[in-house]
């Protein structure tokens, strides 16, 4: 990494991050050993800093493998995904 750390910087999904990004749910357990919780708190708050919709959900005392079969996380990320595809009031509307 020292070597040739623009590399890493051009590998980081947080170097890319722009306002016109998908919108992201994250889905992190605090004892993930697989993917640190901070890699994923880097990424969410940079696309929020960039006005991209993202939530997270953190499954607490549970790995990677585990946290994916978590019934509450699962439901989390349906909810965020029902609200990104809900059309978009209109406005200026004055029907009742």
């Amino acid at each position: 990494r020292k070597d040739i750390p623009e590399i890493y910087r051009e590998a980081s999904p947080v170097s890319h991050v722009t306002s016109d990004d998908p919108p992201v749910f994250f889905i992190n357990g605090d004892n993930d050993l697989l993917v640190p919780i901070a890699n994923s708190t880097r990424l969410y708050q940079s696309l929020k800093d960039a006005g991209v919709p993202t939530e997270r959900y953190i499954a607490k005392s549970q790995g990677h493998m585990a946290t994916y079969l978590n019934l509450k996380a699962i439901d989390a990320a349906i909810d965020f995904v029902k609200l990104q595809l809900a059309p978009a009031p209109e406005s200026g509307s004055t029907e009742k």
